[in-house]
């Protein structure tokens, strides 16, 4: 009886531990900026969220500079991404998110006038899998503000990459000019569905499911949606980055500011999937296989316990356990 007692104390023990470590907030992150000796988070929490901040060099899209400080929370809770030129060396900036998500609607509430950006500069709104889904080129749905290095021509741009790489790449892609007019707020939106994607551009900002000052909008229905649309989920991301890593052509930095992020599951069809990305996520798993530990020793406890009560003849007391 006091092995038992013993057995289910550790492993009440072992549970409450992976409890602990799972539900701590950040722990993963907060040590390795901690390792790093970098004064700039690597996460961010923005619209209820957490956000991996991204940095480095010569990565792309672009490639770019990308630097942690160029990304912010500001006091009235609106997340900015800059582009910031320091000793030289132009910087940008992009978050992803921690949790990825699966078929519904992702709606952003822009800030910033998007129809005024620089021929160089691009804001990207969109999901991207991770390299456990596939290469660079595919498993992508896009919402871009740019000219793309030109003077003219249309600066909104709507693209969905395929579930393969093919050459050329097999895009859904569509595009549209952008005239905002003394209000620059927008609401950029797309609902992600297994055989479409839906995309709109809204003037001000606009709650989840209307569709009010409808600007553009576009539906990607292919005729093979299994190859051409993306069925896993995906994490979210967000970057102001340079078109070829060429500077800003007016000399200047940039700024765009975002008042809200937000995901509404889907209503039909498969079921949405929200779950921990395939990276930072290693407090789930571990708390998940300490807490499965706990259960598989509990068991094993009480079964002895049963057998040795049933069949194990009792010895004296002094003979001990």
């Amino acid at each position: 009886m006091d092995q038992t007692r013993n057995h289910i104390g550790t492993t009440a023990g072992v549970l409450l531990a992976a409890i602990a470590w799972s539900t701590y907030p950040c722990h993963g992150a907060r040590a390795q900026a901690a390792d790093s000796g970098n004064s700039s988070p690597t996460t961010i929490v923005w619209s209820g969220m957490e956000w991996n901040v991204k940095s480095g060099t010569g990565e792309g899209p672009g490639p770019n500079v990308w630097s942690a400080a160029n990304t912010f929370v500001d006091a009235d809770g609106d997340l900015h991404l800059t582009i910031a030129n320091v000793g030289g060396v132009w910087y940008c900036a992009e978050i992803s998110s921690t949790l990825t998500f699966g078929f519904g609607t992702f709606q952003w509430q822009v800030q910033s006038a998007v129809d005024q950006l620089d021929p160089n500069v691009v804001l990207g709104l969109f999901v991207y899998g991770p390299t456990a889904l596939g290469p660079d080129g595919t498993h992508e749905f896009d919402i871009e503000y740019s000219r793309f290095g030109s003077t003219t021509g249309d600066n909104g741009w709507w693209t969905v990459f395929p579930n393969v790489q093919v050459t050329p790449p097999l895009l859904g892609q569509s595009h549209y000019p952008l005239v905002l007019g003394v209000d620059p707020t927008t609401t950029a939106r797309f609902a992600w569905a297994s055989t479409n994607v839906a995309f709109e551009t809204m003037a001000g900002f606009q709650p989840a499911g209307s569709n009010a000052s409808a600007i553009h909008s576009w539906t990607y229905r292919p005729a093979d949606p299994s190859t051409t649309i993306c069925q896993s989920p995906m994490p979210v991301h967000m970057n102001l980055w340079l078109y070829h890593g060429s500077p800003p052509t007016n000399g200047e930095g940039a700024e765009v500011v975002i008042h809200n992020f937000s995901f509404t599951p889907s209503s039909t069809g498969p079921p949405p999937v929200t779950a921990p990305a395939l990276a930072g996520d290693g407090r789930y798993i571990l708390a998940a296989c300490l807490m499965g530990l706990g259960i598989i020793w509990s068991a094993r406890a009480l079964a002895t316990s049963r057998v040795t009560r049933f069949i194990a003849p009792r010895r004296p007391p002094s003979e001990g356990p």
